[in-house]
């Protein structure tokens, strides 16, 4: 039997942290999704100009989703952080506004940039028209840039061809990015203490050497 002045403990009434720890892990998130594309994806030719829109779009708004959150501070980073911001009415939940803050915070570059407002313009036409829409009708898909090796990217006019292979150009891209700040962050985060005991060395003798001026 415990002593009477034992601590109890109740896990009921455990006090919960302000941050809960089953959130959101950014890398593992993005290590399913590019699994699930090993070998690339496939827009494959049976599907309706309407399928290929709407899916490269979306593909594209989730690897935008993966980027903008290795810009966010990742240990508070809870799933209802990420839906407050990224779902409903949050602020990055349209496409436009992913591009224009990938664009701001140098994610895009310019080529990615160009090529994601033909792609977003020709998807919101897909998605807000009544009729049966065709991309033999968006002349707009003849000015992608991306692939920019002109080795990868399709020299004929079809429409179709230029639209998938840009799109999957900018989810590679957007893939390249991510997997690069995920390593960097892992590099940072094991030399993190090493980091700040150099800063406040510095500060240290910044502010004896204004001491000693003053």
């Amino acid at each position: 039997m415990a002593a009477p002045n034992a601590e109890r403990r109740n896990p009921r009434t455990k006090k919960k942290p302000l941050i809960e720890p089953a959130g959101l892990d950014i890398g593992a998130e993005f290590r399913v999704m590019t699994d699930a594309m090993r070998g690339g994806y496939a827009l494959a030719n049976d599907l309706s100009d309407s399928e290929v829109v709407m899916m490269a779009a979306s593909l594209i708004e989730q690897f935008m989703e993966f980027a903008l959150l290795m810009r966010f501070r990742r240990k508070s980073v809870s799933r209802k952080l990420v839906a407050d911001v990224f779902d409903g009415n949050g602020l990055l939940s349209t496409f436009s506004s992913r591009i224009s803050v990938c664009a701001a915070l140098g994610i895009l570059d310019e080529q990615m940039h160009h090529d994601l407002r033909i792609i977003k313009s020709v998807r919101n036409a897909f998605a807000h028209s009544p009729a049966q829409l065709h991309l033999v009708d968006f002349d707009a898909c003849l000015s992608l840039r991306l692939p920019d090796d002109e080795d990868d990217r399709p020299s004929t006019r079809d429409r179709r061809q230029r639209y998938v292979a840009s799109c999957q150009n900018v989810v590679f891209r957007l893939s390249v990015y991510t997997t690069a700040a995920l390593a960097e962050a892992a590099v940072l985060e094991s030399h993190a203490a090493e980091i700040v005991a150099i800063a406040e060395q510095r500060l240290t003798e910044m502010f004896a050497e204004g001491a000693a001026k003053s």
